[in-house]
């Protein structure tokens, strides 16, 4: 028998009272008597949590359950946790539909309600004639003997520890999302690059890591057109070398890809190595020597991310002799040119990489890449959390 299950879903406070509002609008759903079940749940502090929520529905004997946002806007919860959170759950009981309604949002009845709450502010009395609010009581969790209480203070004395350096949310998300939307580019726009913004970005790779603070990178804005056009040469002529040692079909398809957007982005930038800046003897540098080399390639990623956030695609051009980039550039013979890059806005950013959308290659799996404790050891603590 099919039974429609509503669940309504809420922020969540422990302050007392806070979800009390929640908590009316489900007995009113209830009293309508539309549907027979009909439930509310929270995404954080307090419980029952959408987990329990979803699972006191199945339990009651739901096959299709209506998750509706108590929310007012489609913020980031609305956006993405919330949504992640259900498809999790989901997976967890395939004989149920979920369906994920819409917040509250706009609707004109809101507009009566706040048009209420302006005439009851009218004849409120000012806030500074007021007495100081009373701190709100915050609902215990753990039960209410002086063990629990204690365990409870500490636990979160500790969770507060531990993110005491951690970003908000927010910027953690949009640090991921730099990361996991990153894309070698190689289609511009032929749009000029704002200089503040281009300096922005240098500077960003400019706080990259360094072995011993050395900070042996330059960074070589190339704009010259004849300059470029030298590049571009020595790219075909690299590229064509490299294609004889693929087979055919390969090399057919290599031959194909777009590689380098050296004529077509506005800006192209040369980061180098400079070996010797502060002396031949860099702290961490003695016994593995190419350190400093590894640290102009954070600063490469650096400048890719901080690009990324700005919305300006980066492509990394390897396929040049780095002989031809010392002439045409005038780089002295002991600084290393480590990346040559292209700058400018993308004419797209594809979802998954070009060479994995043209079949080239795929991503590996994590799992396959994690060791514990020594080389080709997968430890049974390892393989399930990444999975």
């Amino acid at each position: 028998m099919k039974k429609t299950a509503v669940l309504l879903l809420g922020h969540g406070s422990r302050v007392q009272g806070a979800n009390e509002a929640m908590e009316q609008i489900i007995a009113i759903i209830r009293k309508g008597g539309k549907y027979p079940i009909v439930e509310g749940a929270f995404l954080e502090l307090s419980p029952p949590f959408i987990p329990d929520g979803i699972k006191k529905c199945i339990n009651l004997g739901a096959t299709t359950l209506l998750l509706v946002p108590y929310f007012l806007h489609k913020g980031r919860h609305i956006r993405k946790d919330i949504p992640k959170l259900i498809r999790q759950e989901a997976e967890s009981y395939p004989n149920c539909r979920f369906i994920f309604g819409r917040t509250i949002d706009f609707h004109p009845l809101m507009a009566e309600v706040i048009a209420d709450r302006i005439a009851e502010a009218e004849n409120e009395a000012d806030i500074l004639s007021l007495p100081p609010l009373e701190e709100p009581q915050v609902i215990k969790q753990s039960g209410h003997c002086s063990h629990h209480h204690d365990h409870s203070h500490n636990h979160d004395s500790q969770i507060n520890n531990r993110k005491r350096y951690a970003f908000d949310d927010a910027k953690k998300e949009g640090v991921y999302d730099a990361i996991f939307m990153r894309r070698d580019v190689r289609h511009f726009r032929r749009e000029p690059l704002d200089k503040k913004v281009l300096l922005k970005i240098l500077d960003a790779a400019h706080h990259a890591p360094s072995v011993g603070y050395s900070q042996p990178w330059n960074f070589i804005v190339v704009k010259d057109i004849e300059k470029r056009k030298k590049i571009k040469e020595s790219f075909i002529k690299a590229k064509e070398l490299q294609a004889e040692s693929f087979d055919k079909k390969r090399k057919e398809q290599y031959e194909e890809f777009k590689l380098e957007g050296i004529l077509d982005a506005p800006v192209n930038v040369c980061v180098t190595c400079n070996r010797s800046r502060f002396g031949p003897e860099i702290i961490g540098r003695h016994s593995i020597h190419e350190t400093d080399l590894y640290s102009v390639a954070c600063a490469v990623q650096n400048m890719w991310l901080a690009a990324r956030a700005e919305g300006i695609g980066v492509g990394w051009v390897s396929i040049v002799d780095n002989n031809d980039i010392h002439k045409i550039l005038n780089i002295p013979e002991d600084i290393v040119p480590v990346a040559y890059l292209c700058v400018g806005y993308p004419e797209e950013l594809t979802d998954i990489p070009l060479l994995e959308k043209a079949e080239w290659g795929k991503r590996l799996k994590l799992e396959e890449l994690v060791f514990e404790e020594e080389w080709n050891s997968k430890g049974e603590e390892v393989s399930p959390a990444i999975q």
